[in-house]
């Protein structure tokens, strides 16, 4: 059974591999809007149970997730899209900038205090174990 800890590691992981936004600017033609194509059956927003408690993880601009198993989150697919141009004006308006895998992993303690309410802090590992 995952703990509220737990849960708020797998958060830290997934919020550190976010992109952050280049403030470029690219030609204005590569700019213009293009409709914004979520793969059926991804979400902007997870509500994960934890015991008796519920969470929320995301949205994040530009981020949908989809369960590999839908009574089980802790192997999520997911995408990323420039939504809005907001991490790079050098491509096109809601352009796919990538896609990947994301697992629930359990973190040892290191001691590192969590952070406060609505707080994130970016978690670094020295290493991190691969699942495969």
């Amino acid at each position: 059974m995952w703990t509220l800890r737990d849960l708020r590691q797998f958060i830290l992981i997934a919020v550190a591999i976010l992109p952050a936004g280049s403030g470029c600017t690219g030609p204005p033609e590569q700019n213009r809007a293009a409709a914004l194509d979520v793969p059926e059956g991804y979400v902007s927003r997870l509500e994960v149970h934890v015991g008796d408690r519920l969470y929320g993880f995301g949205p994040f601009v530009g981020y949908y997730f989809s369960p590999v198993n839908p009574d089980d989150l802790t192997q999520l697919n997911f995408v990323c899209y420039n939504e809005n141009l907001f991490y790079t004006r050098d491509l096109p308006q809601n352009t796919l900038l990538f896609s990947g895998d994301a697992l629930l992993t359990k973190l040892s303690d290191t001691g590192f205090p969590l952070p406060s309410e609505d707080r994130i802090n970016p978690v670094f590992l020295r290493t991190f174990r691969q699942h495969g």
